[in-house]
């Protein structure tokens, strides 16, 4: 019976994996390991916090202004604390961000309210980033923040394959959950916030 559980939720992580959720699936937290959305729906984030799993949250930056290295609007202002109270109870170690003043605006209110500098990478060399969070935090949670090509990449350097295109210009709320187990393949979970 375990085995015909535990086959169904690996199913159902699958299924979520694979496919945009439902429209209605606006994380409204994380509680545990369980991601609860705005309708009270939840998904279950597997084996989080254990030795052998290593969970990644990314999003793109929050809404921009307009210029050469632009901050955030006001809406994007907002976005960035809406991700901050979804992530506040999550055991994150490190917020990774490019240099860029939006993404790292993006990550400003969760940095402090859970009292983490923000560690800058090049995005340009997001593989050792990935290798490095592997091989020296198996067991911890990490936030990464970068721009509408470069998580993409992320995702396919989990993933294996060139899966994941750019997002569109004008999508600012998804957040992927990415569940790297040793030794197995990572799971990718799509949501919005």
């Amino acid at each position: 019976m375990t085995k015909t559980i535990s086959l169904i939720f690996i199913c159902t992580l699958f299924v979520i994996s694979c496919q945009q959720p439902p429209e209605e699936f606006k994380v409204s937290q994380i509680i545990g390991n369980e991601v609860v959305a705005e309708n009270g729906k939840r998904i279950e984030i597997t084996d989080l916090g254990e030795n052998n799993t290593t969970v990644f949250f990314m999003v793109r930056h929050a809404e921009k202004q307009a210029d050469d290295d632009p901050g955030l609007t006001d809406q994007g202002i907002e976005r960035a604390k809406r991700l901050a109270g979804i992530l506040k109870d999550v055991p994150i170690k490190t917020i990774f961000s490019t240099y860029t003043k939006r993404t790292r605006a993006t990550v400003a209110p969760i940095a402090k309210m859970l009292n983490l500098e923000i560690v800058n990478y090049s995005a340009e060399n997001q593989n050792s980033l990935i290798e490095s969070a592997m091989k020296y935090g198996a067991g911890d949670s990490y936030l990464i923040v970068g721009h509408s090509n470069t998580i993409p990449s992320l995702l396919n350097l989990f993933n294996g394959n060139e899966v994941y295109e750019n997002i569109d210009e004008s999508v600012y709320d998804d957040l992927f959950i990415v569940i790297a187990k040793t030794g197995e393949e990572a799971q990718i979970i799509e949501l919005k916030y």
